[in-house]
């Protein structure tokens, strides 16, 4: 006889709801952290959307925003930049 056992599975958060749930947290707007952190606010949008094709085009430029982003949230940037590598399909 088999025993099941139900355990909760955690879904994992993408790191663009990261920033955003954070960066609201705070109760900050993006045009507030564009002035503290100098990413343009459309490099930010698409961080927090997910849409990494409308960042630049250079892997370094790319790291060095959510580096940036992530320290200006408080949240840890290897781990944040970790995740966009493994989102992103870097390596």
């Amino acid at each position: 006889m088999s025993v099941f056992c139900y355990k909760p599975i955690k879904i994992p958060v993408r790191l663009g709801e990261r920033f955003r749930s954070t960066r609201e947290s705070y109760g900050w707007n993006i045009e507030s952290v564009e002035r503290r952190s100098h990413i343009p606010r459309k490099y930010m949008a698409a961080l927090e959307t997910g849409k990494f094709d409308e960042l630049p085009p250079a892997k370094a430029h790319r790291l060095a925003y959510v580096k940036q982003y992530a320290t200006i949230l408080g949240l840890d940037a290897v781990d944040c930049t970790s995740q966009f590598c493994n989102e992103n399909g870097l390596t």
